[in-house]
Order: structure tokens, then C-alpha cells, then sequence
């Protein structure tokens, strides 16, 4: 009837003698010890799980104690997880021409795009891109060569900054965590040079600059072209006379003269009108003289031979010993007039000889010839 206390599994026994006897008893002692388990669940954001007659839909930790199969305590803990869904917006500035690449595809206009995935948990992965695409240029500024260097002032920090030439220029800056975009196409305008080269006939004007010009010159003018810059304009002005010329023939009867195409035997003037290459009036006249073949006639006898002549113009003395038809042509050219003297013909018969002399003047340079001689 001792009582014994036993604290683990194991055979014990009771083995006792008494009244000279010796009893045997013996016990196997089986001690069941709780059962322990642990039950790690992870779930999404927005579902529901149910644990000891409870329903749970946050991320906690909670123990049920339950009857086991052996009889004993079951203490069973619940390790509850909450995932929530993936949600991120990425924010992307880029000029245009440019693009970005999103999940495998590449965008180049603004706009949002969404790409819808899961997380290694199972739960809803949601990627947001939000594009702005700037304009490459947001202002044109079109200067004049000659009011360069052109200031720009930065739009966002203030600063100035100068430009020289033609291009497209960027204000790009950060501040307060954010990126600004401005660009800026600057347009320089040179001065446009034009030279006008006219010609025109003497006794015309031509109006330039607000003037009638009659004079042959080289003129400026400054005016504005159609991109509003200095536009230098020069005249090249050219003055074309008109052509005059008189011409002064001498021939002999008998003989005759082509002018412009056309034969002349007569006495005259005679006038051609034409036109210069340059457009401009062409006159050209023939003044012209037909003298006669024989001035004056000489008889003399063939006793009388060789009958002497003297030159009236000049004093030369040429002998004659037979009758003919003789000249005594004279070119006298004195201050531009020419004088063509002339005596000639002679008639010398077997009782007489006959001379015929004439003189005429025609235009010519500074010359003298004298020629004497028979005319067949």
C-alpha cells in the first residue's frame, strides 16, 4: 500500500514478501506526452483563414489546445502570414526620339502602362509606368546675325547663358527632387547680299533706293528681307551709248558703193538704223561723193610734146608724151579733213592734146600722198 511516484515511461515493479510468501507485480508504465505542432500559412492580402472555430485575415500568431489520438493535449500553434500585393509606379521623363523599355516593350509616347504579374507568394504584382515624353524643342527664337550673342536666361535657375550660333539648346534641370525639361531651337538669320546687274540704253533712268538713276555706277541699298535681317542690295548700273557713225566715201563715176546690203552710185547721205547688242539705237550714215571721172580737158599738138604738168597742189612737174586719160590724185589729211586733189586727163591727139582736171575733198586723218598717174 506504499505509494510510489513515477515521473517517465518504464516498467517499474512491486515485487513484496510477506506472511513467508514472496508476490510478484509488475507495471509498464507508458507516459503520452502532448502533441506540439505548428502551422505556418501565408496568404494575400484580402483572404480569410479559419483557425479554432476563429477567422483570421491579418498576420498573427495564436495556439488551440485539442484532444489528440492518444488521449492527451494537442497544442497546436498557428503562424499566420499576410502578403500583400506588389504595387509600384515608376515615373520616367524622356525627350522626344527617345524610348524606354518596360517589361520587354518599348514605349516612345506619353502615357501610363501597366503590366499585371504575380509575387513568389502567389499574390498580385501590379508595375505601373507613368511616361512623359518632352518636346525636344518647347520655344524658336529667331535672331539676326548681327544681334548675336543671343541671351538665354535659364527658365528654372535664372543663369545666363550666351549662344553664338544656330542650334537647339537645353534648360534641363533637377530641383525638388523633380527633373524639368525646356529646350530652346535658336534660328540665326544672316544678312542676305543680292547684286542686280542692269544695263541700259543713255537718255533711260532706273529707279533704286527711291532714286531715278541716269549715271553708270555701282549703288547700295539697305533693306529688310523676308527673314527681317539687313538685306544689302547692289546696283550694278551700266550705261550703253547709242552708236552713231558717219562714214565718208569718194568714188568715181562709173564706180559704186555697198552699204548694208545695198549698192549706192549716186551723191548722197544715206542712213542705216540698227540696234546695238546691248538693245540700244544704231545709226550708221554714208555720206557719199561721186566725182566725175574727167575735170578738165587739155589740147595741145604732138610738136608741142612731152607737154608738161604741173601739179596744182603740189608743184610736181610730170611730163606727158602721149594723148590719155591721166590722174593727179592728192591725199591731203590735216586735222581730220582730208583733201583729195585731183587733175587728170589728157587728150593728145597728132595735132592736139586735151587735159581735163577736177578737183574734190573728202574726210580722212592727218596724211599726205601724192600719186600720179595714167588712167587706162
Amino acid at each position: 500500500g506504499r505509494e510510489e511516484k513515477y515521473y517517465a515511461s518504464g516498467t517499474y515493479r512491486n515485487d513484496s514478501t510477506f506472511d513467508m510468501t514472496k508476490h510478484f507485480y509488475g507495471m509498464q508504465l507508458i507516459v503520452n506526452d502532448p502533441v506540439f505542432k505548428t502551422i505556418n500559412h501565408s496568404m494575400c492580402e484580402g483572404s480569410d483563414y479559419t483557425f479554432g472555430g476563429k477567422t483570421y485575415n491579418t498576420g498573427v500568431t495564436v495556439k488551440d489546445t485539442l484532444r489528440a489520438h492518444n488521449g492527451c493535449d494537442s497544442i497546436v500553434t498557428l503562424i499566420l502570414t499576410v502578403n500583400k500585393p506588389y504595387h509600384h509606379v515608376e515615373k520616367v521623363d524622356i525627350l522626344q526620339g527617345q524610348s524606354v523599355m518596360f517589361f520587354g516593350t518599348e514605349y516612345s509616347v506619353s502615357g501610363t502602362y501597366t503590366h499585371f504579374n504575380s509575387t513568389p507568394e502567389g499574390c498580385d504584382s501590379t508595375s505601373i509606368l507613368q511616361l512623359t515624353v518632352h518636346p525636344l524643342i518647347d520655344t524658336t527664337i529667331t535672331v539676326c546675325a548681327s544681334e548675336l550673342p543671343y541671351i538665354w536666361h535659364n527658365k528654372w535657375s535664372g543663369k545666363e547663358e550666351r549662344y553664338y550660333a544656330t542650334g537647339t539648346y537645353r534648360n534641363d534641370s533637377t530641383f525638388d527632387m523633380t527633373k524639368h525639361f525646356y529646350g530652346m531651337q535658336l534660328i540665326v538669320n544672316e544678312p542676305v547680299f543680292k547684286t542686280i546687274n542692269h544695263s541700259m540704253c543713255e537718255g533711260s533712268t532706273y529707279t533704286f533706293d527711291g532714286k531715278s538713276l541716269k549715271v553708270a555706277g555701282t549703288y547700295y541699298d539697305t533693306l529688310t528681307s523676308h527673314n527681317g535681317c539687313d538685306s544689302v542690295v547692289t546696283l550694278v548700273l551700266t550705261v550703253n551709248k547709242p552708236y552713231y557713225h558717219v562714214e565718208t566715201v569718194d568714188i568715181l563715176e562709173g564706180q559704186s558703193f555697198d552699204f548694208f546690203g545695198n549698192s549706192y552710185n549716186a551723191t548722197g547721205a544715206y542712213t542705216h538704223y540698227n540696234t546695238t547688242p546691248e538693245g540700244c539705237d544704231s545709226t550708221s550714215i554714208l555720206q557719199l561723193t561721186v566725182h566725175q571721172l574727167v575735170d578738165t580737158t587739155v589740147t595741145i599738138c604732138s610738136t608741142e610734146l612731152p607737154y608738161t604738168w604741173i601739179n596744182k597742189w603740189t608743184g610736181e612737174k610730170t611730163l606727158l608724151y602721149h594723148a590719155g586719160l591721166y590722174r593727179n590724185d592728192i591725199r591731203e589729211r590735216q586735222e581730220n579733213v582730208l583733201r583729195l586733189k585731183a587733175e587728170c586727163t589728157y587728150a593728145i591727139g597728132h595735132h592736139s592734146v586735151s587735159l581735163h582736171m577736177r578737183r574734190f575733198d573728202i574726210q580722212f586723218q592727218r596724211h599726205t600722198l601724192v600719186q600720179t598717174r595714167r588712167v587706162p
